[in-house]
């Protein structure tokens, strides 16, 4: 997600400073926003800001690693996606989420099957 204003763009840079936001989030959204984009000092609501930062701290990136643990374990065709937040591991739809787990193939196969059905 590109940062929507320079504001943002501070505020990120801060959490991260702090290690409340990985930096690989803030070097995603960087790579994201197009560059030579003039960005505003601030956005004009605070909505898209809040999801911005929720999305951020939530979500952290998976490595290839990971997808091939999973994949060993569970199969190619689950019907879910295979997602990672601060405590670990889970596995989700855009209707439901497992809670996580430490290890991608420490995810128990009835609770795949049953993420997977509610997709």
């Amino acid at each position: 997600m590109p940062f929507k204003s320079q504001a943002q763009r501070r505020f990120f840079y801060a959490a991260a400073n702090r290690g409340d936001v990985p930096e690989s989030v803030v070097r995603r959204w960087e790579k994201e926003t197009p560059k030579g984009k003039k960005l505003p000092e601030h956005v004009k609501t605070a909505a898209a800001f809040v999801v911005g930062i929720k999305e951020a701290l939530l979500k952290l990136p998976v490595s290839s690693e990971d997808h091939k643990e999973f994949r060993a374990k569970h199969g190619k065709n689950t019907g879910v996606s295979l997602a990672r937040d601060k405590d670990g591991f889970y596995v989700k739809t855009h209707r439901c989420r497992s809670k996580s787990y430490p290890r991608p193939s420490a995810i128990p196969n009835d609770r795949v099957k049953f993420v997977g059905s509610t997709g």
